[in-house]
């Protein structure tokens, strides 16, 4: 490797030496493979099960960290940048699968351990090393139970910390573990009820300086009363109905006393909403007659949100309704402040200095949609969404626009329970999440979707099928309208007979507007009747039942007869596949064929033997997909040829090998996690197995550019949360042609060359928009405009926290150039830390400016930084 450095810049803060080496270069010769599909872009944490969340500094250096926990994923250890931007700790054992975890001292070392109430598991208690990591301690606490929550509290006046641990079960008792003090567990012996009780906590509510407790139940809700020495009685005070999920106790009419407020849900709209309970001081409760909202509420965390010295609640609600807030008048009455912090299933909250600023913070635990960050704000907002989705949701399907106008391709994706998440791209194929989700009505999962301008006005609208999450569902169709900017507003409810399993967008009429196409599921109440949603232009909707009425997975829209307009194949559950002819109108008439008996899935429609018209391939739920034939009249017959043999939910074309010849993505995983398939195709129909891709639950499939170097990209989107966008290697940027265009030739248009003599060889002028045939090294200059230069570092301060920043121009689609800011505590031994923010910005078609920001651990006597640059030969 060939490393080359320019002058030092230093800069020095009391009591911190920041020494910045301006750059590194290395050169390597190697061969990039553009063989196999690579992930270039991954959901940042996945998993779909989150259950609770704590806060605490973990890691001892002053800021609060987290852990959110999951019953089948796992829980994840989440470290603070002292920011409030969460990621998650690298290199740690993996921790266990938990209902909720609780964070404490429990051995009396000084730092924080952690306690998991695991569900259908023993409890297990982790030991912290005082660096943030954890060790199991072995210990296996309570038998194999429904553990739901856990509290740890001194409830026996020993000082040290004891575990209250209830359980969601009619058959388990809640129980009390006390501490040795050495962090070992033993059961009380005593049991504290078993009414499926899902949350805990603690507090004196008698004024007897012990902890009591309160749990909240399918049943009835309870206090029971600590005598000082851990030993619990239940009170006379019978609380609530049978449909609590989350308790917290609280002073919430300034009286000094501990008050209740219970999170009620039941599958019903509207539900009969939150109760307060008022202490008179002596642990006797009196229902304040509220009923506050009517959402099924999971949980709820007491926070004076306000700034007012009164505590306001905030409640996490089930999927597509509002996660509220409210605020307390200081008298133990609340009233809805018109905020909603998104529409994700939220199980659990916890609030804390996340970012340091002294006003609170919330971490939402979010089950089947991710888990988010928000971050206290001044009046009149009070919380903001910190963008932090941690993460992926258990998606259901994906659909592709330019939604905000700034010529690259967004993405959507369609969640189990009803909520679709808009994903905004960079330009690079990095996708983030911004806003909140588009709830599509209560009870319902999302079945489908796609893009189109119904109305006209040059931007993608949506429109989303739902099917059954609930009982509760309505399984309609509704339309969201667009801004320009990637905003979406809901501005019809399309009827539909029944779940939608399936939608394409088209103008199948003629009349030069995009129609919709529907195609349904047929079982118990629901006909099973298609649709088609003729547009009257600008986006009104008139419903014609058409495609006959059969439980269909699927449908495609091609021309298949060669007649000008769009026909239909439809992909039906145990029964032949069919094919409709259209008429020309949007009225559509059966061709009589049945394609296959399988239970199809999925289907696709291109050339694949290159005789000018339109195939079909048909994956199967159990057996191998098919491929059948057009005969050029629209008249099907098997290839013969069968591909794969898996469980597959999603297909897409691709092209692996440069040919121009569809190749096949066969995506699996309908029943669990399966691998993926890439099968290349000869040209003439004929395939060929050439990759398979890691085992992942695939239930959408997106095949585009979304990377904008001109070849197609699969986004990949799970039910278990672990989506990715895949792409071909490219071959890069060329740094010999590149010091061709300046009139260089032979020796002098080598990459590791300075013809001009100014210390830069010709790969570093391409990495920074320089030219190698005249002398022009320089910093870039601070203007807006400024297109080339060398990078530009310097300390950022921002009150006592420093950073290292680098401006750097950047190659765009250059895959084989890798810029990195670099550092280290040590003038040697340089590496790129974790929490490197980047943001980019355009400056001309093949250049952007990159910002990276490293912020200094707190403590550091002296650290330094240097940009790297390494040149991979094409």
């Amino acid at each position: 490797m060939l490393t080359a450095h320019l002058t030092p810049l230093t800069c020095a803060s009391h009591p911190l030496s920041l020494c910045l080496i301006l750059l590194s270069v290395g050169f390597v010769p190697r061969e990039l493979r553009a063989a196999d599909f690579e992930p270039i872009w991954e959901i940042p944490y996945d998993g779909t099960t989150g259950q609770g969340a704590a806060l605490g500094d973990v890691d001892g250096d002053g800021d609060v960290d987290a852990i959110l926990t999951a019953d089948t994923d796992g829980s994840i250890l989440l470290l603070n940048n002292g920011n409030g931007v969460l990621t998650q700790a690298e290199g740690a054992e993996a921790l266990p699968s938990a209902a909720e975890a609780a964070f404490g001292d429990v051995d009396d070392d000084g730092d924080l351990d952690v306690f998991f109430a695991r569900y259908l598991n023993s409890c297990e208690v982790w030991l912290n090393d005082g660096n943030g990591v954890f060790s199991n301690s072995g210990q296996s606490i309570g038998s194999v139970a429904e553990w739901s929550d856990v509290k740890l509290v001194d409830v026996d006046g020993d000082e040290d910390l004891d575990a209250v641990v209830p359980t969601d079960s009619s058959t388990s008792a809640n129980r009390i573990f006390l501490n040795d003090g050495d962090g070992v567990f033993t059961d009380s012996g005593q049991s504290l009820g078993m009414l499926f009780t899902r949350q805990v906590d603690a507090g004196d509510v008698d004024g007897d300086e012990d902890l009591d407790l309160v749990f909240a139940s399918n049943g009835t809700n309870a206090v029971w009363l600590n005598d000082g020495n851990g030993a619990f009685t239940e009170s006379s005070n019978a609380f609530g109905y049978a449909g609590t999920f989350g308790v917290e106790l609280g002073d919430l009419d300034g009286d000094e006393d501990l008050d209740i407020w219970f999170a009620n849900g039941q599958n019903a709209v509207p539900s009969e909403g939150a109760e307060v309970w008022l202490n008179d001081g002596h642990g006797v409760f009196t229902d304040s007659g509220q009923r506050i909202g009517t959402e099924y509420s999971f949980d709820v965390e007491l926070v004076d949100l306000d700034g007012d010295g009164d505590l306001d609640a905030v409640e996490g609600t089930n999927s597509t309704q509002p996660n509220k807030v409210w605020i307390n008048d200081g008298s133990g009455q609340f009233s809805d402040s018109g905020r909603a912090l998104g529409y994700g299933r939220i199980i659990s909250l916890v609030s804390g200095s996340l970012n340091g600023d002294a006003r609170p913070d919330l971490l939402l635990s979010g089950n089947l949609d991710p888990s988010e960050v928000w971050l206290g704000a001044a009046a009149p907002i009070y919380i903001g969404d910190s963008g932090q989705r941690l993460g992926g949701g258990a998606i259901t399907s994906v659909a592709y626009a330019d939604v905000d106008g700034d010529g690259d391709l967004d993405a959507a994706m369609g969640a189990v329970g009803g909520n679709v998440r808009i994903l905004f791209n960079d330009g690079t194929g990095e996708l983030t999440e911004w806003g909140a989700a588009l709830p599509n009505g209560f009870g319902n999962s999302v079945g489908s979707l796609a893009f189109g301008d119904f109305d006209g006005d040059d931007d993608p609208d949506l429109v989303v099928g739902t099917i059954e999450y609930s009982a509760l569902a309505d399984c309609q169709t509704r339309l969201w309208r667009n801004d320009g900017a990637g905003g979406f507003q809901q501005v019809a409810v399309l009827e539909s007979s029944g779940p939608t399993e399936a939608l394409v967008t088209a103008d199948v009429d003629g009349d030069l507007d995009l129609d919709i196409v529907a195609a349904t599921q047929m079982y118990g109440i629901y006909s099973g009747q298609n649709h088609v949603y003729l547009n009257g232009g600008g986006g009104s909707f008139t419903r014609m039942d058409e495609l006959g009425s059969s439980y269909c997975f699927d449908l495609v829209l091609v021309d298949v007869d060669d007649d000008g307009d769009l026909d239909a194949a439809l992909a039906v559950n145990n029964a032949p596949n069919e094919v409709w002819l259209n008429d020309g109108s949007g009225g559509f008439v059966t061709s009589g064929q049945a394609l296959g008996a399988s239970r199809t899935t999925a289907l696709l429609a291109g050339d694949v033997d290159d005789d000018g018209d339109p195939d079909l391939v048909c994956g199967n739920r159990g057996a191998a997909s098919v491929i059948y034939l057009n005969d050029g009249d629209g008249v099907f017959s098997a290839s013969g040829a069968s591909i794969g043999n898996g469980q597959t939910q999603a297909l897409a074309w691709v092209d692996a090998n440069g040919d121009d010849a569809p190749d096949l993505w066969i995506g699996n995983g309908l029943n669990g996690k399966a691998v993926d398939w890439i099968y290349q195709n000869d040209g003439s129909g004929q395939f060929v197995l050439t990759q398979s891709l890691p085992a992942r639950s695939t239930w959408g499939l997106a095949a585009a550019d979304f990377t904008g170097d001109g070849a197609v990209d699969v986004l990949l989107a799970s039910r278990d949360g672990e989506h990715g966008l895949w792409s071909l290697p490219q071959a890069g940027v060329d740094a010999e042609s590149y010091a061709g265009l300046f009139g260089l030739t032979g020796e002098d248009q080598g990459a590791d060359r300075d013809p001009d003599g100014d210390g830069l060889p010709n790969s570093l002028e391409m990495a920074f928009n320089l030219n190698p045939a005249v002398a022009d090294a320089h910093l870039r200059s601070g203007t807006v405009h400024s297109t080339q230069g060398l990078p530009v570092l310097r300390v950022e301060k921002v009150g006592e926290r420093l950073a290292l920043q680098a401006r750097v121009i950047r190659r765009k689609n250059a895959p084989n150039l890798d810029y990195a800011l670099l550092a280290s505590p040590r003038l040697s031994s340089f590496v790129e830390p974790n929490g490197v923010e980047v943001t980019t910005q355009g400056v001309d078609d093949d250049y952007e400016l990159a910002t990276y920001t490293y912020w200094v651990p707190e403590g550091s006597e002296a650290y330094f930084g240097t940009v790297s640059v390494d040149y991979t030969e094409p």
